[in-house]
């Protein structure tokens, strides 16, 4: 299986995702890479986000990009956003990629009226294609644009 659009089938996230703050924990790629090979060493269905976090860590806009961590999704979003009120943009404003139940990895849109633009990924280089291009639709690239 390759990169499939969602249409309709995940229809529970059309309302807003309530994420727990507190439990948002700002990290450098460098150590979100850590976490997530600890996790993947676990659970090799964490292997997706680990390879992801290794591909944004060596392109030349993962600077402009900030990442937390919140249980074991991956929240990305740009490091400009980051002010005095981050919880609330970790929260509101997030990219999030997470590993469902079944094994898949997602990256599910900030926007809850998205839903249906959720991706579903069995193969790294897939997903590192489709969170460029969600970038790139987002405009959250600054500068340099992916290699």
């Amino acid at each position: 299986m390759a990169l499939l659009a969602v249409s309709g089938v995940l229809a529970s996230l059309s309302a807003p995702m309530v994420w727990d703050s507190s439990r948002i924990d700002p990290a450098s790629w460098p150590s979100a890479l850590v976490f997530y090979r600890q996790l993947e060493a676990r659970n090799e269905d964490f292997r997706l986000l680990r390879e992801l976090i290794e591909h944004v860590n060596g392109r030349p806009y993962a600077a402009s990009l900030a990442c937390a961590t919140s249980g074991t999704a991956l929240l990305v979003l740009p490091r400009s956003r980051l002010d005095a009120n981050a919880k609330a943009a970790w929260v509101d404003e997030a990219v999030r990629v997470d590993v469902d139940l079944g094994g898949t990895t997602r990256l599910i849109p900030h926007d809850p009226r998205a839903a249906s633009t959720a991706t579903f990924a069995t193969d790294g280089r897939v997903l590192a294609r489709a969170f460029e291009r969600f970038l790139e639709k987002e405009k959250w690239f600054e500068q340099n644009r992916p290699a």
